[in-house]
């Protein structure tokens, strides 16, 4: 909460979207920036009645994103998605929505240091995303992993969601692993990547015995 003190003998900062900002507070992670990714995703109840399970394609060896994958929801409807469109803030859900002026500066200045580096090509991300925009183009390049999926036409769009990427202002790198950095009494999940924190019990174990339990 913004100019709110809390007393605390020990702190986990794992604010997501705002690690990074409560870390640079503390004077840690000051190579790091947030670039924000929105993701949008359509879905398909009848669709449930042939894919009973996860699927997802290879991996890109340099870019930092999945690509487009089936996911089974708890309520049984399956979607596909995500796309990958930089947006200028990190709940910034709706394009319309009104950017926060703070954080628009710290995305443009994470994304010009990834312009300036020489490991990623944010022309080609461009490229290939802004297409998936469209309903058909995402159908059509899922259908590509599960090609029964062009033959169903109940896809509609469903809830966006914002992925926080972490940027290394000094070479340009999108950061593809968890980063984690200790300060004092506090310890900090920089970097939380995905797919869906299916490992996410494995990596509060490993944060707890690698980065809480030697400090406390």
């Amino acid at each position: 909460v913004n100019n709110t003190d809390i007393n605390a003998k020990f702190i986990v900062n794992a604010a997501g979207a705002s690690s990074v900002k409560i870390a640079r507070k503390l004077g840690i992670a000051k190579n790091y920036r947030l670039v924000p990714f929105k993701g949008t995703y359509i879905g398909s109840m009848k669709m449930s009645q042939v894919l009973t399970r996860l699927v997802y394609p290879v991996p890109h060896p340099i870019n930092p994103f999945l690509g487009v994958h089936f996911t089974k929801t708890i309520s049984g409807q399956i979607k596909i998605g995500p796309t990958a469109i930089p947006v200028l803030g990190s709940a910034k859900y709706r394009f319309l929505d009104k950017p926060h002026l703070q954080e628009a500066m710290e995305t443009i200045f994470g994304i010009s240091s990834v312009l300036k580096g020489n490991t990623h090509d944010i022309s080609e991300i461009l490229k290939s995303e802004f297409p998936k925009l469209l309903r058909h183009t995402l159908v059509k390049e899922a259908s590509q992993l599960v090609p029964i999926a062009k033959e169903f036409s109940d896809w509609t769009k469903l809830k966006s969601g914002i992925r926080a990427q972490l940027v290394n202002i000094k070479d340009g790198r999108m950061e593809q692993d968890f980063i984690v950095e200790n300060l004092s009494n506090s310890t900090h999940v920089l970097n939380m990547v995905s797919p869906g924190w299916t490992s996410s019990l494995a990596f509060s174990k490993y944060v707890i015995e690698n980065f809480i339990n030697p400090i406390l």
